[in-house]
């Protein structure tokens, strides 16, 4: 995983944090978001394919894969064919 693009998406997370608790105002982030492309979807795919199988992740970064979890999920059903049952 690129650790530039890692570290970015985990500051855009901390910062929104930081927001949630009144600490400071929100700054735009790429990470709020909805995911509206296939580049998004790759970039956010390959930041959770790394935290998946990390062991001891820090707070923050349970945070943000959960976070990941429901943007992928999400993108993934306005985008993807239903599966046949």
């Amino acid at each position: 995983m690129d650790k530039k693009l890692f570290d970015e998406l985990k500051e855009s997370f901390n910062q929104a944090l930081e927001h949630t608790g009144g600490k400071r105002e929100l700054k735009t982030t790429t990470l709020m978001r909805p995911i509206d492309s296939p580049e998004e979807y790759s970039r956010a795919e390959t930041v959770f394919n790394n935290l998946i199988d990390k062991e001891n992740r820090s707070p923050e970064e349970d945070k943000l894969f959960d976070l990941l979890t429901n943007l992928l999920e999400d993108y993934e059903k306005r985008t993807l064919p239903p599966l046949e049952k």
